[in-house]
């Protein structure tokens, strides 16, 4: 009886080591590291970003709503598009993080986008329909003497975010600042 056990024990270790190798395998040939220069689309699932433009501003809003950046104010033209044949996607589920060199990270400013919104005329559309597209304008509040280099698009926190970029890859949207 001893004999059996260790063979049981053998046989479901060498099971996890295939299960494990089997996973780096997948792992390293699906992960890719990605910065789409602007215009250039990068596709998670059916699901497509790219960036459309990006501008400083030191204000924004229609005349007599202007709302100033404590820093400046970076604004992002993200392009959103569904590929996708029957879903329709729902705008809420990623947030658009601007990123420096360094890894600081800026989340949009939700009063200034609103305000830019408003003084564009735009309304603010809260899913695309299968194999429609979205430009929208995402204002970011820079501090003074920072410097946006991407745009990384997230579906939640730290944990996801960490999921994606072991199993897919580093993926971003480089930014070209005016001059």
């Amino acid at each position: 009886m001893p004999q059996r056990k260790s063979t049981i024990w053998r046989w479901l270790l060498l099971g996890v080591v295939l299960v494990c190798v089997l996973g780096l395998v997948f792992v390293s040939l699906a992960r890719h590291d990605v910065l789409a220069p602007p215009g250039q689309e990068i596709v998670w699932d059916d699901f497509g970003f790219a960036l459309e433009g990006v501008s400083e501003s030191t204000e924004v809003g229609p005349a007599g709503e202007r709302v100033r950046p404590t820093g400046r104010f970076v604004v992002v033209h993200l392009r959103t598009t569904n590929h996708a044949q029957r879903v329709d996607y729902d705008l809420a589920g990623h947030t658009p993080l601007l990123e420096s060199a360094d890894g600081a990270r800026w989340s949009p400013d939700p009063a200034a986008t609103s305000a830019l919104r408003r003084e564009l005329g735009l309304a603010a559309p809260t899913s695309i329909a299968p194999g429609a597209k979205d430009v929208s304008p995402f204002v970011y509040d820079v501090p003074a003497g920072s410097v946006p280099v991407r745009v990384r698009i997230t579906w939640g926190g730290d944990a996801l975010r960490s999921f994606d970029l072991i199993l897919f890859g580093d993926r971003a949207l480089a930014i070209e600042m005016p001059r």
